[in-house]
């Protein structure tokens, strides 16, 4: 009896260490096809909260920069309204637009966040550039830039009345007397042929497909 049973423990084990066996080996195979490993971080990247770490990345991360360089005294005010004071903050938010960006691309993130990080990275190196000479409005081009993509992106007409809020914007600014009003017309212009040309580009040539 004690005989027999030993021999089925020892035939059990080996028909589990088959089994294991053979799935390992199917596992290895199906890592070792691109399709399949693509499959996989698809399935990973239903598990990270890609909306929240594109929140902490593109503007957490920037706002929480811009107010310990406040409390450094580097800035006189969160409103970065002295053009001179804008450089550091703005490449503070590229830099931490483009880890955002490659980190999604690695997790095959969808297509629509890869093509939004990179509008917002381009946007922001144009007025990036802009700002050392003018003061143009980031106001009015990022509240531009984040409806066209909207707009855009979910190719839904529903959210274009959103655009009238532009004018209450500027209007904002200038009564502020931060900005004139050419700097918030410009600045929501130039947002929006950025955006578009960015976007055009990115599913013309297929990116993050």
């Amino acid at each position: 009896m004690n005989r027999q049973l030993k021999i089925r423990r020892v035939n059990a084990q080996s028909n589990s260490g088959c089994n294991i066996g053979s799935l390992q080996s199917t596992s290895h195979a199906n890592c070792g096809n691109p399709r399949n490993r693509r499959e996989l971080r698809r399935n990973h990247t239903r598990d990270v909260d890609v909306d929240g770490d594109c929140f902490h990345f593109f503007s957490l991360l920037p706002i929480l920069f811009i107010f310990i360089l406040f409390r450094l005294g580097r800035v006189s005010n969160l409103n970065l309204e002295v053009k001179e004071q804008r450089t550091l903050p703005l490449l503070f938010a590229i830099g931490a637009a483009c880890i955002g960006l490659g980190i999604f691309y690695a997790i095959d993130a969808p297509r629509q966040i890869i093509w939004a990080g990179i509008a917002y990275i381009a946007n922001g190196v144009v007025f990036g550039a802009i700002t050392q000479v003018w003061k143009i409005s980031f106001h009015t081009g990022v509240y531009t830039g984040c409806i066209t993509v909207l707009v855009r992106i979910l190719d839904d007409t529903n959210f274009v009345w959103l655009f009238l809020l532009v004018p209450l914007i500027a209007w904002a600014r200038v009564r502020r007397k931060r900005h004139t009003l050419v700097q918030t017309v410009v600045g929501a212009l130039i947002a929006l042929i950025n955006t578009v040309v960015v976007l055009r580009l990115c599913v013309g040539i297929g990116l993050g497909s």
